[in-house]
């Protein structure tokens, strides 16, 4: 079975498409987990109203955790303590699958024993060229995020040592993929199977500069994180870092030329 997380705050106008693209999957051995991370608006009331219009047997495969405010890292922490699955997939609220993500996902998984991770490519439309899988190697996964979280697809064995960080707010999500690619094997799949129902950028919709610079520290502070612990060394920490500030000027320059045209 899979679990499927779902942090929410303040999601009344995106949840209910969330939640659908869920429900409507054609693998459809999973639960779904909703964790409300202290919402304020109609969030708990739009799950709800969904959730009563669904058969029985579908009702069943719903729960709705309801927690004070702690932030994303957090919701998704209680989700995948809640969960019953031997896989755990992640979805945003403002997020969508396509209808053949789980499916394609546990395809792959039941036909290598050794996978760990599997992550789809994260977009608004699929791509026209063939579907191509590449194995994503730890040095690899340090000088690109192939994974974006509402793609990827765990087992859940990889998490009992290893968590989301509740202290860290941004690239958080960026630091677990590093930690669990270290000494497992990870699989990304090029083809769309999730996308943003804003058709926001992967650093925001409006590419806003102090976000970049937040995510920028937060992935600098994952390499040095692996330097303490001995992942990396020095040469290699200097690389990332290097490389890390290089692709940060670029989106920079990117969020300047959206603002001016």
């Amino acid at each position: 079975m899979i679990s499927i997380v779902i942090p929410t705050y303040n999601s009344q106008r995106t949840i209910r498409k969330a939640l659908l693209s869920v429900i409507e999957q054609s693998y459809q051995n999973w639960e779904l987990i909703v964790v409300d991370d202290g919402s304020i608006d109609r969030t708990i009331v739009e799950v709800n109203n969904l959730i009563n219009t669904l058969p029985d047997h579908v009702k069943k495969k719903i729960k709705l955790i309801q927690q004070a405010n702690t932030g994303p890292s957090g919701a998704r922490n209680k989700g995948i303590k809640n969960a019953k699955g031997r896989f755990i997939a992640f979805l945003d609220a403002d997020d969508y699958w396509f209808k053949d993500k789980l499916e394609i996902q546990y395809r792959h998984f039941a036909d290598d024993s050794d996978l760990i991770l599997c992550a789809t490519a994260f977009g608004h439309k699929k791509l026209a060229d063939p579907m191509v899988l590449k194995i994503i190697s730890f040095k690899k996964l340090l000088f690109k995020n192939y994974f974006s979280t509402p793609a990827v697809m765990i087992k859940k064995e990889a998490l009992r040592e290893v968590s989301f960080d509740e202290n860290q707010r941004f690239s958080e999500d960026y630091k677990l993929w590093l930690s669990i690619a270290f000494d497992n094997k990870c699989l990304y799949i090029n083809e769309v199977l999730a996308a943003n129902q804003d058709h926001k950028s992967d650093y925001g919709q409006y590419g806003l500069s102090a976000n970049l610079f937040q995510m920028e520290k937060g992935e600098l502070s994952n390499y040095i994180d692996l330097f303490e612990k001995g992942k990396i060394n020095f040469t290699l920490l200097l690389l990332c870092v290097s490389f890390s500030i290089v692709k940060y000027m670029k989106r920079i320059i990117v969020s300047l030329l959206q603002k001016k045209f």
